[in-house]
C-alpha cells in the first residue's frame, strides 16, 4: 500500500468509506430487520438512488470520499448496507478485508461481491468458519478517540438475532484495535449500531448507548473499556430514532432526521456540525442510516483506490 500525502505531512488521513449505489431495479426483499419488516409498499429505486446520492454528496462535503462496489446482481438488494461487508482488519502479513457470513438469505452471496471489489484494491480476503454469522461493522463499532480504534464487538440474541457470539473468536485475531466483546439483546436491536455508537473530537468522546439493550454485566464492562469517555444513555424509544447511525465525517455528523435533542447537544458540545439528512427509502424503509450504508476503511488510504472507483 501506498503512503498517502496526508500521512506525509502529518494530518489525519482522509475518511473514506466503502459504499454500493442501490441498482435502477432495487427493491427492499428480506424485511430482516424491524425497520423493514413494517407493513406498507416498497420504495421504488428512483428513491433510493436520490438517499443514496445525497449521503455521497454530503460525505465528500465534509471531507470524506467514498470507493463504490458496483452490484452486479438484481437479487442482492442488500448490498447498499454496507456496513455488513466486513471490516479492514490485519495479520502477520498486513491489512486484510475480513469478509462476512450474512444471516438473510437473500444476502448470502454479497460477499463474492465484496471479496472482488477487495482484489480490485490490492487487498487480501479472509472468510469466516461457515458454521457462523457475522456481520461486519454492523456489530464492530469503534468507540477510541481520533487516531485510535477502541472496538466494541456486539452479537445478538431474539429476534432480529444476525451475528453470532460464536463469530468474536473467528476474528477477534484480526481486529485493527483493542476490543471488548458484548451480547444484547436482538428486539428490536438487530445490530450493535442500532444501539450503539460513538463520536469523538480529539481525545474527547460521547458514547451513546441504550444500557437496556445489553446483556449480563454488558453495561458495566462497557464502562470500563471507554473509561475517560462521556456516556450518553439512550432510552429504547430514543434508539429507533437512530440517532447511533449517525455517521461522522471528520468534523461533521451526518445525522438522520428525528434525533433526540440531548444527542444533538452532545455533539454540538463537542464542537461538531450537524447536518440532517433525509433518507426515507434507505432508512426510514429499509431499516439503515449514514453508518449502516457506509463501511469505514480503517488505516486505508484515497492514494491507494483506483481513480475509477473513486467518488469525491
Amino acid at each position: 500500500m501506498s503512503t498517502s500525502s496526508n500521512q506525509l505531512s502529518g494530518r489525519a488521513p482522509r475518511p473514506l468509506f466503502l459504499m454500493s449505489r442501490p441498482r435502477d431495479d432495487w427493491a427492499i426483499r428480506g424485511r430482516a430487520n424491524v425497520f423493514a419488516a413494517r407493513d406498507g409498499p416498497s420504495p421504488d429505486a428512483v428513491a433510493a438512488q436520490r438517499d443514496w446520492d445525497l449521503l455521497v454528496q454530503a460525505i465528500a462535503e465534509a471531507g470524506g470520499a467514498v470507493v463504490v462496489v458496483v452490484n452486479p446482481d438484481p437479487l442482492l438488494t442488500g448490498l447498499p448496507y454496507t456496513a455488513e461487508a466486513g471490516f479492514l482488519g490485519r495479520d502477520g502479513e498486513g491489512p486484510l478485508f475480513v469478509l462476512p457470513r450474512l444471516t438473510p438469505a437473500h444476502r448470502q452471496e454479497e460477499p463474492a461481491v465484496i471479496a472482488r471489489a477487495m482484489a480490485g484494491l490490492g487487498l487480501r480476503t479472509q472468510t469466516l468458519n461457515e458454521a457462523v454469522r457475522f456481520e461486519g461493522q454492523g456489530d464492530v463499532i469503534d468507540v477510541g478517540p481520533a487516531g485510535t480504534l477502541r472496538l466494541v464487538c456486539t452479537a445478538g440474541v431474539g429476534k432480529w438475532a444476525r451475528t453470532q457470539s460464536d463469530a468474536f473468536a473467528c476474528y477477534a485475531d484480526l481486529l485493527p484495535g483493542a476490543a471488548l466483546h458484548l451480547g444484547f439483546h436482538a428486539d428490536p436491536w438487530f445490530h450493535g449500531n442500532t444501539f450503539l455508537g460513538a463520536w469523538r473530537q480529539g481525545k474527547d468522546v460521547v458514547v451513546a448507548v441504550c444500557l437496556e439493550a445489553l446483556r449480563d454485566d454488558g453495561a458495566d464492562r462497557l464502562r470500563s473499556f471507554v473509561d475517560g469517555a462521556r456516556i450518553l444513555p439512550l432510552t429504547p424509544e430514543q434508539t429507533l430514532t437512530y440517532a447511533t447511525n449517525a455517521l461522522q465525517v471528520n468534523e461533521t455528523v451526518l445525522a438522520p432526521e428525528g434525533v433526540p435533542d440531548v444527542v444533538v447537544d452532545a455533539w454540538r458540545g463537542l464542537g461538531l456540525q450537524v447536518r440532517f439528512l433525509s433518507l426515507p427509502a434507505l432508512f426510514g424503509k429499509g431499516g439503515g442510516a449514514g453508518v449502516c450504508l457506509t463501511n469505514r476503511l480503517w488505516g486505508f488510504s484515497v492514494g491507494d483506490v483506483p481513480p475509477g472507483l473513486l467518488r469525491t
